[in-house]
């Protein structure tokens, strides 16, 4: 009983930590990319911002896996990175799988919901590593031919459908 408590207890702390960790280093990373995003050339910002976000991300998910949070098996990903042009389409609503293949392809363009480019977690990284935002049909379905014709892969997130049509 008292064993099966601590691991709930474990496994709930991991859990926040995770969660807030996340949270400022979203928040960290957000605040200097708002200043690289004043001062570097638009490519020069895509490709940091794309790096650092793949950096981030593997560091994000090592910690988890140290903490005992969560145990990933990734090496299947890490061929994404030499990969050429594809679209990635993570399909887990935890959103974790999308986290998951952007620190394994740092190169992708990744179509997300506006409201997440726009906001303040995500959005100055986002905008930085130049990632699209569904704003209407054509630019979700546009996004992916577009990079693909630019030689470079894009992680279509789950979240990032097309809006609906007005009934």
């Amino acid at each position: 009983m008292i064993l099966r408590w601590l691991r709930a207890a474990h496994a709930y702390a991991a859990l926040w930590f995770g969660l807030a960790l996340l949270g400022v280093a979203s928040l960290a990373w957000g605040a200097l990319a708002v200043a690289l995003r004043a001062v570097l050339p638009e490519r020069t910002g895509h490709l940091l911002g794309r790096r650092a976000i793949a950096r981030g991300f593997r560091a994000y998910l090592a910690t988890l896996q140290a903490v005992g949070a969560c145990r990933f098996d990734l090496q299947a990903l890490d061929a994404l990175r030499e990969a050429g042009p594809m679209i990635l389409a993570p399909n887990h609503p935890s959103l974790l799988d999308a986290v998951m293949l952007l620190s394994r392809a740092p190169q992708a363009n990744c179509v997300l919901k506006a409201p997440l480019i726009t906001g303040v977690l995500f959005g100055p990284g986002a905008r930085l590593a130049g990632y699209t935002a569904t704003t209407g049909r054509w630019a979700w379905c546009g996004a992916p031919s577009r990079s693909c014709a630019a030689a470079a892969s894009c992680c279509c997130s789950p979240k990032a459908r097309a809006p609906r049509a007005a009934t």
